[in-house]
């Protein structure tokens, strides 16, 4: 039995409240999708989750489990979300959300729903938007070592999917203190995949063979990492400089590559990994 397995056990206690149950699923939901498994955190919402974009039934809940239940169902919503206006859908609910945790006086949860928010703008290739979301928090985030190690993540996302490689690379390098032991194995996991990601790129530009044997170790650790906390992957990357706007559109999925990947040894298509946050 895993421990999602064993948070959802909690719910066969009667002496629960509604807002307890509620909020169980959702803690439960949030492990799941941070791990990649988002079947399992659909799952785990149960009655909470309608669908795709689809607003949870909150009767009865008070605002603080209503703001939980509305985070996961948009962040879940942004990952699962194939068709068009899902973004937009999920965008509304994590909107909602935020709005929630700064009328119950709670900035840090409202910054990093925030971060969740600007993930979606990213995946529609939207990357001023995403942007300026992560700019509006980025002063909430200053006292918070795993809130701020999001934050730095999502600017360094967005700025190499705009093409800013260097600019992502150079930002990673400077937060690289941040990303030490006492950080979680996700978020240094999905670091490495972030240098991997930008030397991937700078080394074909640059045709520099360092910078790809680089990539090559950063996402092997990264990799290495994810696994030990049970992340099934990193994908959902949109092209490189696809989005200039809100008419940029993600590309297909891609995995975490192998060696060949990051030497573009597949015709003459450039590949990198992909990311999961």
């Amino acid at each position: 039995m895993n421990l999602a397995d064993e948070r959802l056990r909690e719910l066969d206690n009667p002496a629960l409240t509604a807002d307890e149950r509620a909020v169980i699923r959702a803690q439960v939901a949030a492990d799941l999708i941070h791990k990649g498994q988002y079947e399992d955190a659909r799952e785990a919402l149960g009655e909470l989750w309608r669908g795709v974009g689809e607003r949870p039934n909150l009767e009865g809940f008070d605002e603080r489990t209503a703001a939980e239940v509305l985070l996961q169902a948009g962040v879940l919503s942004g990952w699962l979300g194939k068709v068009k206006g899902a973004q937009d859908a999920a965008k509304d609910l994590i909107s909602e959300s935020a709005a929630l945790f700064e009328k119950l006086g709670e900035p840090k949860r409202a910054a990093d729903a925030r971060a969740d928010l600007s993930v979606c703008y990213w995946r529609e290739g939207a990357y001023q938007e995403a942007r300026a979301v992560l700019e509006s928090t980025a002063a909430l985030v200053e006292e918070n070592a795993p809130l701020k190690a999001k934050t730095i993540l999502c600017f360094a996302m967005v700025a190499s999917s705009a093409g800013r490689y260097s600019d992502a690379f150079c930002l990673l390098m400077e937060s690289a203190p941040l990303f030490g032991e006492h950080i979680s194995h996700r978020l240094r996991g999905i670091f490495h995949n972030e240098l991997a990601i930008s030397l991937s790129f700078l080394g074909r530009a640059e045709r520099r063979a360092d910078y790809t044997d680089r990539a090559i170790r950063f996402d092997r650790a990264g990799r290495d990492l994810g696994a030990s906390v049970g992340l099934r992957r990193f994908y959902q990357r949109p092209a490189p400089g696809g989005g200039s706007g809100r008419s940029g559109r993600g590309a297909g999925e891609r995995r975490a590559g192998n060696a060949d990947s990051y030497r573009g040894t597949r015709g003459d298509k450039t590949t990198a990994p992909g990311r999961s946050l």
